[in-house]
């Protein structure tokens, strides 16, 4: 089988990937449904990467439903992928966005809450946002950014984190996000041996 597909010169097996493609999904509803990732694999190898996107980020999702945290990341990576090879712009910015502060859970669950591969997913995630002005997104990704310094042994910058999560966290009024940023905030506060704040946030 592998031979047979080898000898196929690119633009044959493209067509046969993107022919199987359409085929999962106009009479297969039911695989495509269980099986996102093997219809988001065929449009990758067809050279539709918006298509593959997004089966692959559905795969993602239906991954880390389950708990099946490596399986997740690997469709979520490959998504990623996927979408730096459509033309740079606004849209492609806010898809990656939401691919990224998606990988990011699975990361840390299959790596550890301070891995190099999270610092770069989170860090990735801030400059999205930055770019498109997205404020909303921001306070999970500079939340990500705290666990990773927190859990790595960087007090001091994650009470720096701690600071900016509990000030965007009150602009907004938002209550989880300012359980979250009080939660952050105190733990880094704990860290730094600073008793009194720690116990008032």
């Amino acid at each position: 089988q592998e031979a047979a597909y080898q000898s196929l010169v690119k633009s044959r097996r493209q067509e046969h990937h993107l022919r199987a493609a359409e085929a999962l999904v106009g009479h297969f509803p039911e695989i495509t449904a269980v099986h996102p990732e093997l219809v988001g694999h065929h449009f990758a190898e067809a050279g539709h990467a918006t298509e593959a996107v997004a089966y692959l980020e559905k795969a993602g999702q239906r991954a880390a439903a389950r708990s099946a945290n490596a399986d997740a990341v690997t469709h979520y990576l490959r998504a990623v992928a996927e979408l730096r090879t459509l033309v740079e712009g606004p849209e492609r910015d806010r898809r990656e966005l939401t691919l990224q502060l998606a990988l990011g859970a699975p990361l840390m669950a299959t790596r550890g809450y301070a891995a190099p591969q999270v610092h770069e997913t989170y860090a990735r995630a801030r400059e999205l946002c930055q770019l498109q002005g997205d404020d909303a997104q921001l306070f999970p990704a500079v939340l990500g950014l705290w666990q990773f310094y927190m859990v790595g042994g960087e007090a001091e910058i994650s009470a720096r984190l701690g600071k900016q999560l509990l000030s965007q966290a009150e602009r907004s009024g938002h209550v989880v996000m300012l359980m979250l940023a009080h939660r952050a905030f105190g733990t880094s506060s704990m860290l730094l041996g600073d008793i009194v704040s720690c116990r008032e946030h």
